[in-house]
């Protein structure tokens, strides 16, 4: 699903400077619609339902598991949302397959025009 928002959204990454702090967020300032799914690293999830800003959504241990959770940041309040592990090569391949599709319809195109 393509991403739809009624607000700006925005990625941040940094590092803390530790060699396990380097960390990355997903912020949204308004309000996301169910639907859209958020990325991080090699972890994804599924917005259930309408997920309304400001919130950051970042990787943190808890209890000692990797999860996704989202931050308000004006109140503190952190809710844990369901992820899973994906694989990033076979999304780079598929990626890699579409963009070879796209490129072989492109010049299918050049050619029935020339």
């Amino acid at each position: 699903m393509a991403l739809r928002t009624t607000s700006s959204v925005k990625a941040e990454a940094g590092s803390g400077g530790g060699a396990d702090s380097a960390w990355a967020a997903v912020v949204i300032s308004k309000q996301v619609v169910s639907g859209v799914r958020v990325g991080i690293g090699g972890r994804e999830t599924v917005l259930t339902k309408p997920l309304a800003g400001p919130v950051r959504i970042e990787e943190r241990k808890v209890k000692n598991v990797t999860e996704f959770v989202a931050v308000n940041p004006l109140t503190g309040s952190v809710t844990v949302l369901r992820s899973t592990q994906v694989d990033l090569a076979a999304i780079l391949k598929q990626w890699e397959q579409a963009e070879q599709e796209v490129g072989t319809d492109k010049s299918d195109a050049a050619s029935a025009a020339a």
